[in-house]
């Protein structure tokens, strides 16, 4: 089975080599002696992936550029030991289990009726606005691991802080109640990774492999195209779909 995993740079180049049949000495050679930034003016509104693709493939040995698996990675700020039995679930399914989470958070004298009162309705536009729309419910995915730890892309939350949905709840608690809740949810939770196997592939994704290999080599950022990003509209990833999940050091809260 021909997987793409872009959980490191030598996982990366590991899949080019198996999906096209290319070494790595040639890839990193025909990545080395390219001009992409020319190839790009010269190119006419086509992207830089597509033109890396293109460019490995005529040294490529393989005949098309099928492959069977695309390996994504959620970002996600969770307590151990979650070890996701369920899958990963879209927001509306895991909002339950976030509530109680968050109601343990709270001063053992707080008023349960208030918290109730609450987390019945929120005083949030985001939050309503969020759990309306099927697009916004998750889970979410990047393809590469790096770019969800060096900084998410443009226009990307970064979950590793805190889901945006709990922000969104703490905010419009904080509003009312003098308490930090995000503070206490951060306290108690870790970032975390969780890398899982999806069925759709295409060859996007393997230019922007290959783009985020091309800028490794020159020691320059990551692409944006690296950021390119799963969505699965409401939709769990089973369980057994999950490769490996990973509690990263806590940060300073």
């Amino acid at each position: 089975m021909k997987i793409l995993d872009c959980e490191s740079i030598d996982s990366t180049f590991a899949s080019i080599e198996e999906i096209l049949r290319i070494e790595r000495s040639l890839l990193e050679e025909v990545l080395g002696d390219l001009d992409l930034e020319e190839e790009c003016r010269r190119a006419g509104g086509r992207s830089a992936g597509e033109i890396l693709l293109d460019t490995a493939s005529r040294h490529a040995r393989a005949e098309a550029t099928a492959f069977d698996r695309t390996c994504w990675f959620h970002f996600i700020r969770t307590h151990p030991p979650n070890i996701f039995s369920r899958g990963l679930l879209p927001l509306n399914d895991a909002l339950p289990f976030l509530w109680g989470f968050l109601l343990m958070l709270l001063p053992e004298d707080f008023p349960l009726r208030e918290w109730y009162g609450f987390a019945q309705n929120p005083p949030s536009g985001p939050y309503h606005a969020r759990l309306a729309d099927s697009a916004l419910l998750g889970p979410f995915a990047l393809l590469t691991r790096e770019a969800g730890l060096s900084g998410c892309p443009a226009g990307i939350h970064d979950s590793l802080r805190a889901p945006e949905i709990v922000e969104e709840i703490c905010a419009a608690f904080g509003a009312e109640h003098d308490f930090d809740l995000l503070g206490a949810y951060r306290r108690n939770t870790k970032p975390c990774v969780v890398s899982f196997m999806d069925s759709e592939t295409r060859p996007e994704y393997l230019g922007a492999a290959l783009h985020y290999l091309y800028r490794h080599l020159r020691g320059e950022p990551q692409p944006a195209d690296s950021g390119t990003r799963f969505n699965s509209k409401g939709v769990a990833i089973p369980q057994e779909n999950i490769r490996k999940v990973e509690f990263l050091p806590v940060d300073t809260p």
